[in-house]
């Protein structure tokens, strides 16, 4: 029996990434966890593994392909002396389809009954009573603060998805023609070269763009005595395995998640369609890395509940991981404020952009 192969799930509003390798050809045996492609998304590289032993009967991608989650890229040819070996959720998903997605309507009058995930949805979309939309692209369209029904639908029955969303607002306010700015002639000036922006290149581009946009900016500065925190980093030194002192970024993440204690209006978002302040309760703080692919957030979950040696650990880890390009998208999301620190680059001081949503940096 062949057994299809699905794009799984890249991380929140992650809707395309990009083959960067291809570990496999048409006729090899492959076995349950084996690394099949890798892709690359806007924020992270997945490492796609396959669900069940077999042999690779059609693969349908090549290095340089953009995928989708859910798009089929490959089939596993299984003998059923194979599924045996299987486990009993992924053989469950052999034998019986997966039920189809629900659809979302939003914005429906209390007073109109709601449709099945199986009516047939009118064509038209983007009228103020009623709108069909996903999880995915109801989460998007909050989290950019647009009112999804003012978003047509592209999408098969009218639905709304995260591209419509996303031309939306690339379109919105200008004739619905987007505007650009060019560049001038530079011939006859100097040679030049053109590189296009992939990946989280683009994506930290567009976003230090809209923050900048989007929100006020204000900066406060202070300067402070640490020779007892230089203290405190050589005694915590005969305490790590490494012989090595916490760096000064452990210290500023522990007061951080402090201050976050004591001024919870600082981890927060600003929601200004309801004008309303939306306070995180846990802390979890990000914290700016420089990696291969250019600027990531890797965020330190709950960092008020870790000691300072805890802290270090973590941040090791993170720093490792951003050097080898393992973040997962788990790790680079749910941040309540960001840390930025150039201090080990000889920086005296800086003026970072927020990190939106956020309010502070």
């Amino acid at each position: 029996m062949n057994h299809p192969v699905l794009m799984p799930e890249m991380g929140e509003n992650i809707d395309q990434g990009i083959v960067t390798r291809v570990e496999v050809a048409v006729g090899d045996k492959v076995e349950i966890g084996q690394t099949l492609i890798e892709v690359e998304s806007d924020k992270v590289i997945l490492e796609v593994p396959a669900e069940i032993s077999g042999i690779i009967q059609k693969l349908l991608v090549s290095e340089g392909d953009k995928v989708k989650p859910g798009e089929l890229f490959a089939n596993i040819s299984v003998q059923d002396s194979m599924n045996d070996s299987v486990g009993p959720d992924i053989k469950q998903e052999i034998d019986s389809p997966p039920p189809e997605q629900d659809i979302d309507v939003l914005d429906r009058p209390v007073d109109q009954p709601q449709p099945s995930a199986h009516t047939n949805l009118p064509a038209k979309s983007g009228s103020a009573a009623t709108v069909y939309a996903g999880p995915s692209a109801q989460r998007l369209a909050r989290e950019l603060g647009i009112a999804i029904s003012r978003v047509s639908g592209t999408a098969e029955n009218g639905r709304v998805s995260c591209a419509d969303i996303k031309t939306f607002v690339q379109t919105q306010g200008t004739g619905g023609q987007k505007q650009f700015t060019h560049l001038p002639d530079f011939s006859g000036i100097t040679e030049i070269e053109r590189k296009p922006l992939a990946g989280i290149t683009r994506t930290m581009a567009r976003n230090m763009a809209k923050a900048w946009e989007k929100i006020p900016h204000a900066w406060l500065q202070i300067k402070v005595d640490v020779t007892q925190i230089e203290e405190i980093r050589e005694k915590l030194k005969n305490q790590t395995n490494e012989n090595k002192k916490p760096s000064l970024t452990v210290f500023i993440l522990k007061a951080l998640a402090q201050t976050l204690q004591e001024f919870p209006k600082f981890n927060a978002c600003f929601d200004d369609m309801a004008e309303e302040l939306v306070i995180k309760k846990d802390i979890h703080i990000g914290l700016a890395v420089d990696t291969p692919r250019g600027l990531l957030v890797p965020v330190l979950k709950n960092a008020n509940q870790s000691s300072l040696l805890q802290l270090s650990k973590q941040l090791q880890a993170l720093t490792a991981a951003g050097r080898q390009n393992l973040f997962v998208a788990d790790q680079l999301r749910g941040a309540g404020i960001t840390l930025s620190n150039l201090g080990g680059m000889g920086i005296d001081s800086l003026f970072p952009i927020i990190n939106w949503p956020e309010v502070a940096i």
